[in-house]
């Protein structure tokens, strides 16, 4: 596997399946971010030291804002996690989408 360093960061390819890619492109249009954001985001995720309790967290957090009126854009924002999460994390609870701007309490 050839690996470029620059500074902090590495280039490394990443061979998937064109309909992964595909989702992944339409996910990246919605959320105005690159498909290349959405895969070190979620590799980062996995290899964070803390990345399973971090995640616990998150979910509960996000879950608990969405329950007090916040909408995604606003939780993802404040938790720091792709917009992506909040909303897939929201509909595996079954819960709807908030508006924007209605929330109550500290996210």
């Amino acid at each position: 596997m050839s690996m470029k360093n620059h500074s902090e960061l590495m280039t490394v390819p990443v061979t998937m399946p064109s309909k992964v890619w595909g989702k992944l492109a339409r996910i990246a249009d919605r959320d105005g971010c690159k498909v290349r954001d959405l895969v070190a985001t979620a590799v980062k995720r996995i290899i964070d030291a803390d990345g399973v309790c971090a995640e616990d967290e998150a979910y509960r957090r996000a879950i608990d804002a969405v329950t007090r009126g916040w909408d995604d854009r606003t939780i993802a924002e404040q938790l720091r996690v792709p917009r992506v999460n909040v909303r897939a994390w929201r509909e595996q609870a079954g819960m709807k989408a908030c508006r924007l701007g209605y929330g109550e309490g500290p996210i």
